[in-house]
């Protein structure tokens, strides 16, 4: 019973974006806690995903507090960021891989100065992280986690829209129905005038 009122729930504009407002939001937290409570710093690559989570708490905030956004916009709006997370995660997987390759890491900071002695003190100040090494958990890089977390924002907007979709349709028989319960808009005595009794038509 309590899971199917939370289904509900999700199913509806101002829920579904509740939900993603509050699913971002713990990446967000869960990021930083993996950076400063592990000691797990971000690469590049982990960064650009950060940033898209970033954007998807705001779009939602605002969405929840401003009237003036539609709900079907703001659901749009959040299967876009959420599209564009999917892609991020999904790049970043394909480096972990090597399926391909990107400049990130030491040979990042490499192109960006000549001075071997600058590299080695900018090194020794704050270590960058390889992309192609990523941070794995319960046997998943954070990467995945970031595909499948970004998987879930997009069913949760894609659910609430096909939901108010169905909403909408009207069901098969409900014009008929309400037609014939409705009044012609002829008075009954416009009706009686009409018809002819039967005693005349003889």
């Amino acid at each position: 019973m309590i899971f199917e009122n939370i289904l509900q729930v999700l199913k509806t504009p101002r829920g579904a974006l509740v939900a993603i407002l509050v699913w971002a939001s713990a990446l967000t937290v869960g990021a930083y806690g993996i950076e400063y409570g592990v000691g797990v710093k971000p690469c590049e690559l982990c960064w650009y995903q950060r940033y898209i989570h970033w954007a998807i708490v705001a779009w939602a905030a605002v969405a929840l507090s401003c009237p003036a956004v539609r709900p079907r916009w703001a659901l749009w709006g959040a299967v876009a960021l959420g599209v564009l997370g999917l892609g991020a995660g999904f790049y970043h997987v394909l480096v972990e891989h090597h399926v391909v390759t990107h400049g990130c890491g030491v040979e990042r900071f490499y192109t960006l100065t000549a001075d071997p002695a600058a590299l080695t003190a900018l090194l020794a100040e704050a270590p960058v992280p390889a992309c192609d090494q990523p941070y794995k958990m319960f046997f998943l890089s954070l990467p995945s986690w970031n595909v499948l977390a970004m998987a879930l924002v997009v069913l949760l907007a894609v659910g609430a829209l096909y939901a108010k979709t169905l909403n909408r349709a009207v069901p098969v028989g409900y014009g008929r129905a309400r037609a014939a319960t409705q009044p012609t808009g002829r008075r009954p005595s416009q009706a009686k005038r009409g018809a002819k009794p039967l005693a005349k038509r003889r």
